[in-house]
């Protein structure tokens, strides 16, 4: 189980999208983003928002130009959904 002292400063701490902070086997980043995704974080930072549109940037068919303005919500959404393409089109879904 991560607490919040132990999470790194970059990427904020979120409760585990499931309730259950023990079991739960989301990284850093991807706790926070589901926590954005669900409005329970403060603004993300501009070096947050950039490090999304970083991950945004490694998937084929992604253009981090036509997401640069999307709010936090959206941003972290369209990184999960980002994800999500990527281990499909690596045939790991």
């Amino acid at each position: 189980m991560q607490t919040e002292p132990e999470l790194s400063q970059k990427w904020p701490y979120a409760t585990c999208c499931t309730g259950d902070d023990a079991h739960c086997v989301c990284g850093d980043m991807e706790r926070s983003l589901r926590g954005w995704k669900r409005g329970a974080l403060p603004k993300m930072t501009q070096d947050q928002r950039e490090a999304c549109l970083a991950e945004i940037g490694h998937v084929e068919g992604y253009d981090i130009n036509e997401h640069r303005d999307e709010t936090d919500a959206e941003l972290a959404n369209t990184v999960l959904r980002a994800w999500i393409d990527y281990a499909r089109d690596k045939g790991l879904l």
